[in-house]
């Protein structure tokens, strides 16, 4: 039985938990949100106009957004190839890039975080770009960008939507995460 129980609010790679048991502390992971993708004939609609309309750069902040603009790139027995230029952060949004069934790969600049994603953009000197992303997202790029003259036409492909949980275990601390600019924090609360 470990000595610590501590509560993660999101999933740990399984090497962090199983340095946590040597440390005589068990992780109890319980995400408190889960990502739905919008799936709709509307929104399909507006994907196609964007691609349709020669809007050709694209920018991704998260793997969530890859996932489900990519989805929408096979309806039925319809296949849509675009040529889009893309802009993504590193990690796992470029993974999910990379990863994706009917995306082409053209990743023109990819950045560690989004502040940063915006400086390599505005480098581009691009004037209008196609921001695909979830309901509950940061303004850091989007605000940057309009600073700059950049047209910013955001889609909203999926919602963040809280799934509160009771938690019925004792527990010692909360470990919950914060990214602040390129920074990961490890917070826990006692």
């Amino acid at each position: 039985m470990a000595k610590y129980k501590v509560l993660s609010t999101k999933k740990l790679e399984p090497s962090l938990l199983k340095q946590a048991r040597e440390k005589d502390i068990e992780i109890i992971e319980q995400e408190f949100i889960s990502v739905k993708p919008i799936r709709s004939p509307e929104k399909l609609k507006e994907i196609i106009r964007y691609a349709e309309s020669g809007k050709q750069f694209i920018v991704f902040t998260s793997a969530n957004a890859v996932e489900a603009v990519d989805k929408y790139m096979h309806v039925g027995d319809t296949y849509y190839v675009i040529a889009w230029k893309m802009f993504c952060l590193s990690g796992k949004t470029k993974q999910a890039i990379l990863n994706a069934e009917f995306l082409e790969k053209d990743v023109i600049c990819e950045a560690e975080n989004a502040t940063a994603l915006a400086g390599k953009i505005i480098e581009q000197k691009v004037g209008q770009v196609v921001f695909f992303c979830g309901n509950k997202r940061r303004d850091e790029l989007p605000s940057i960008l309009r600073n700059a003259g950049i047209t910013v036409h955001e889609v909203v492909v999926y919602e963040t939507v809280e799934t509160p949980v009771a938690v019925r275990d004792t527990i010692d601390g909360i470990l919950f995460l914060v990214q602040v600019l390129s920074k990961v924090f490890f917070l826990l609360i006692n």
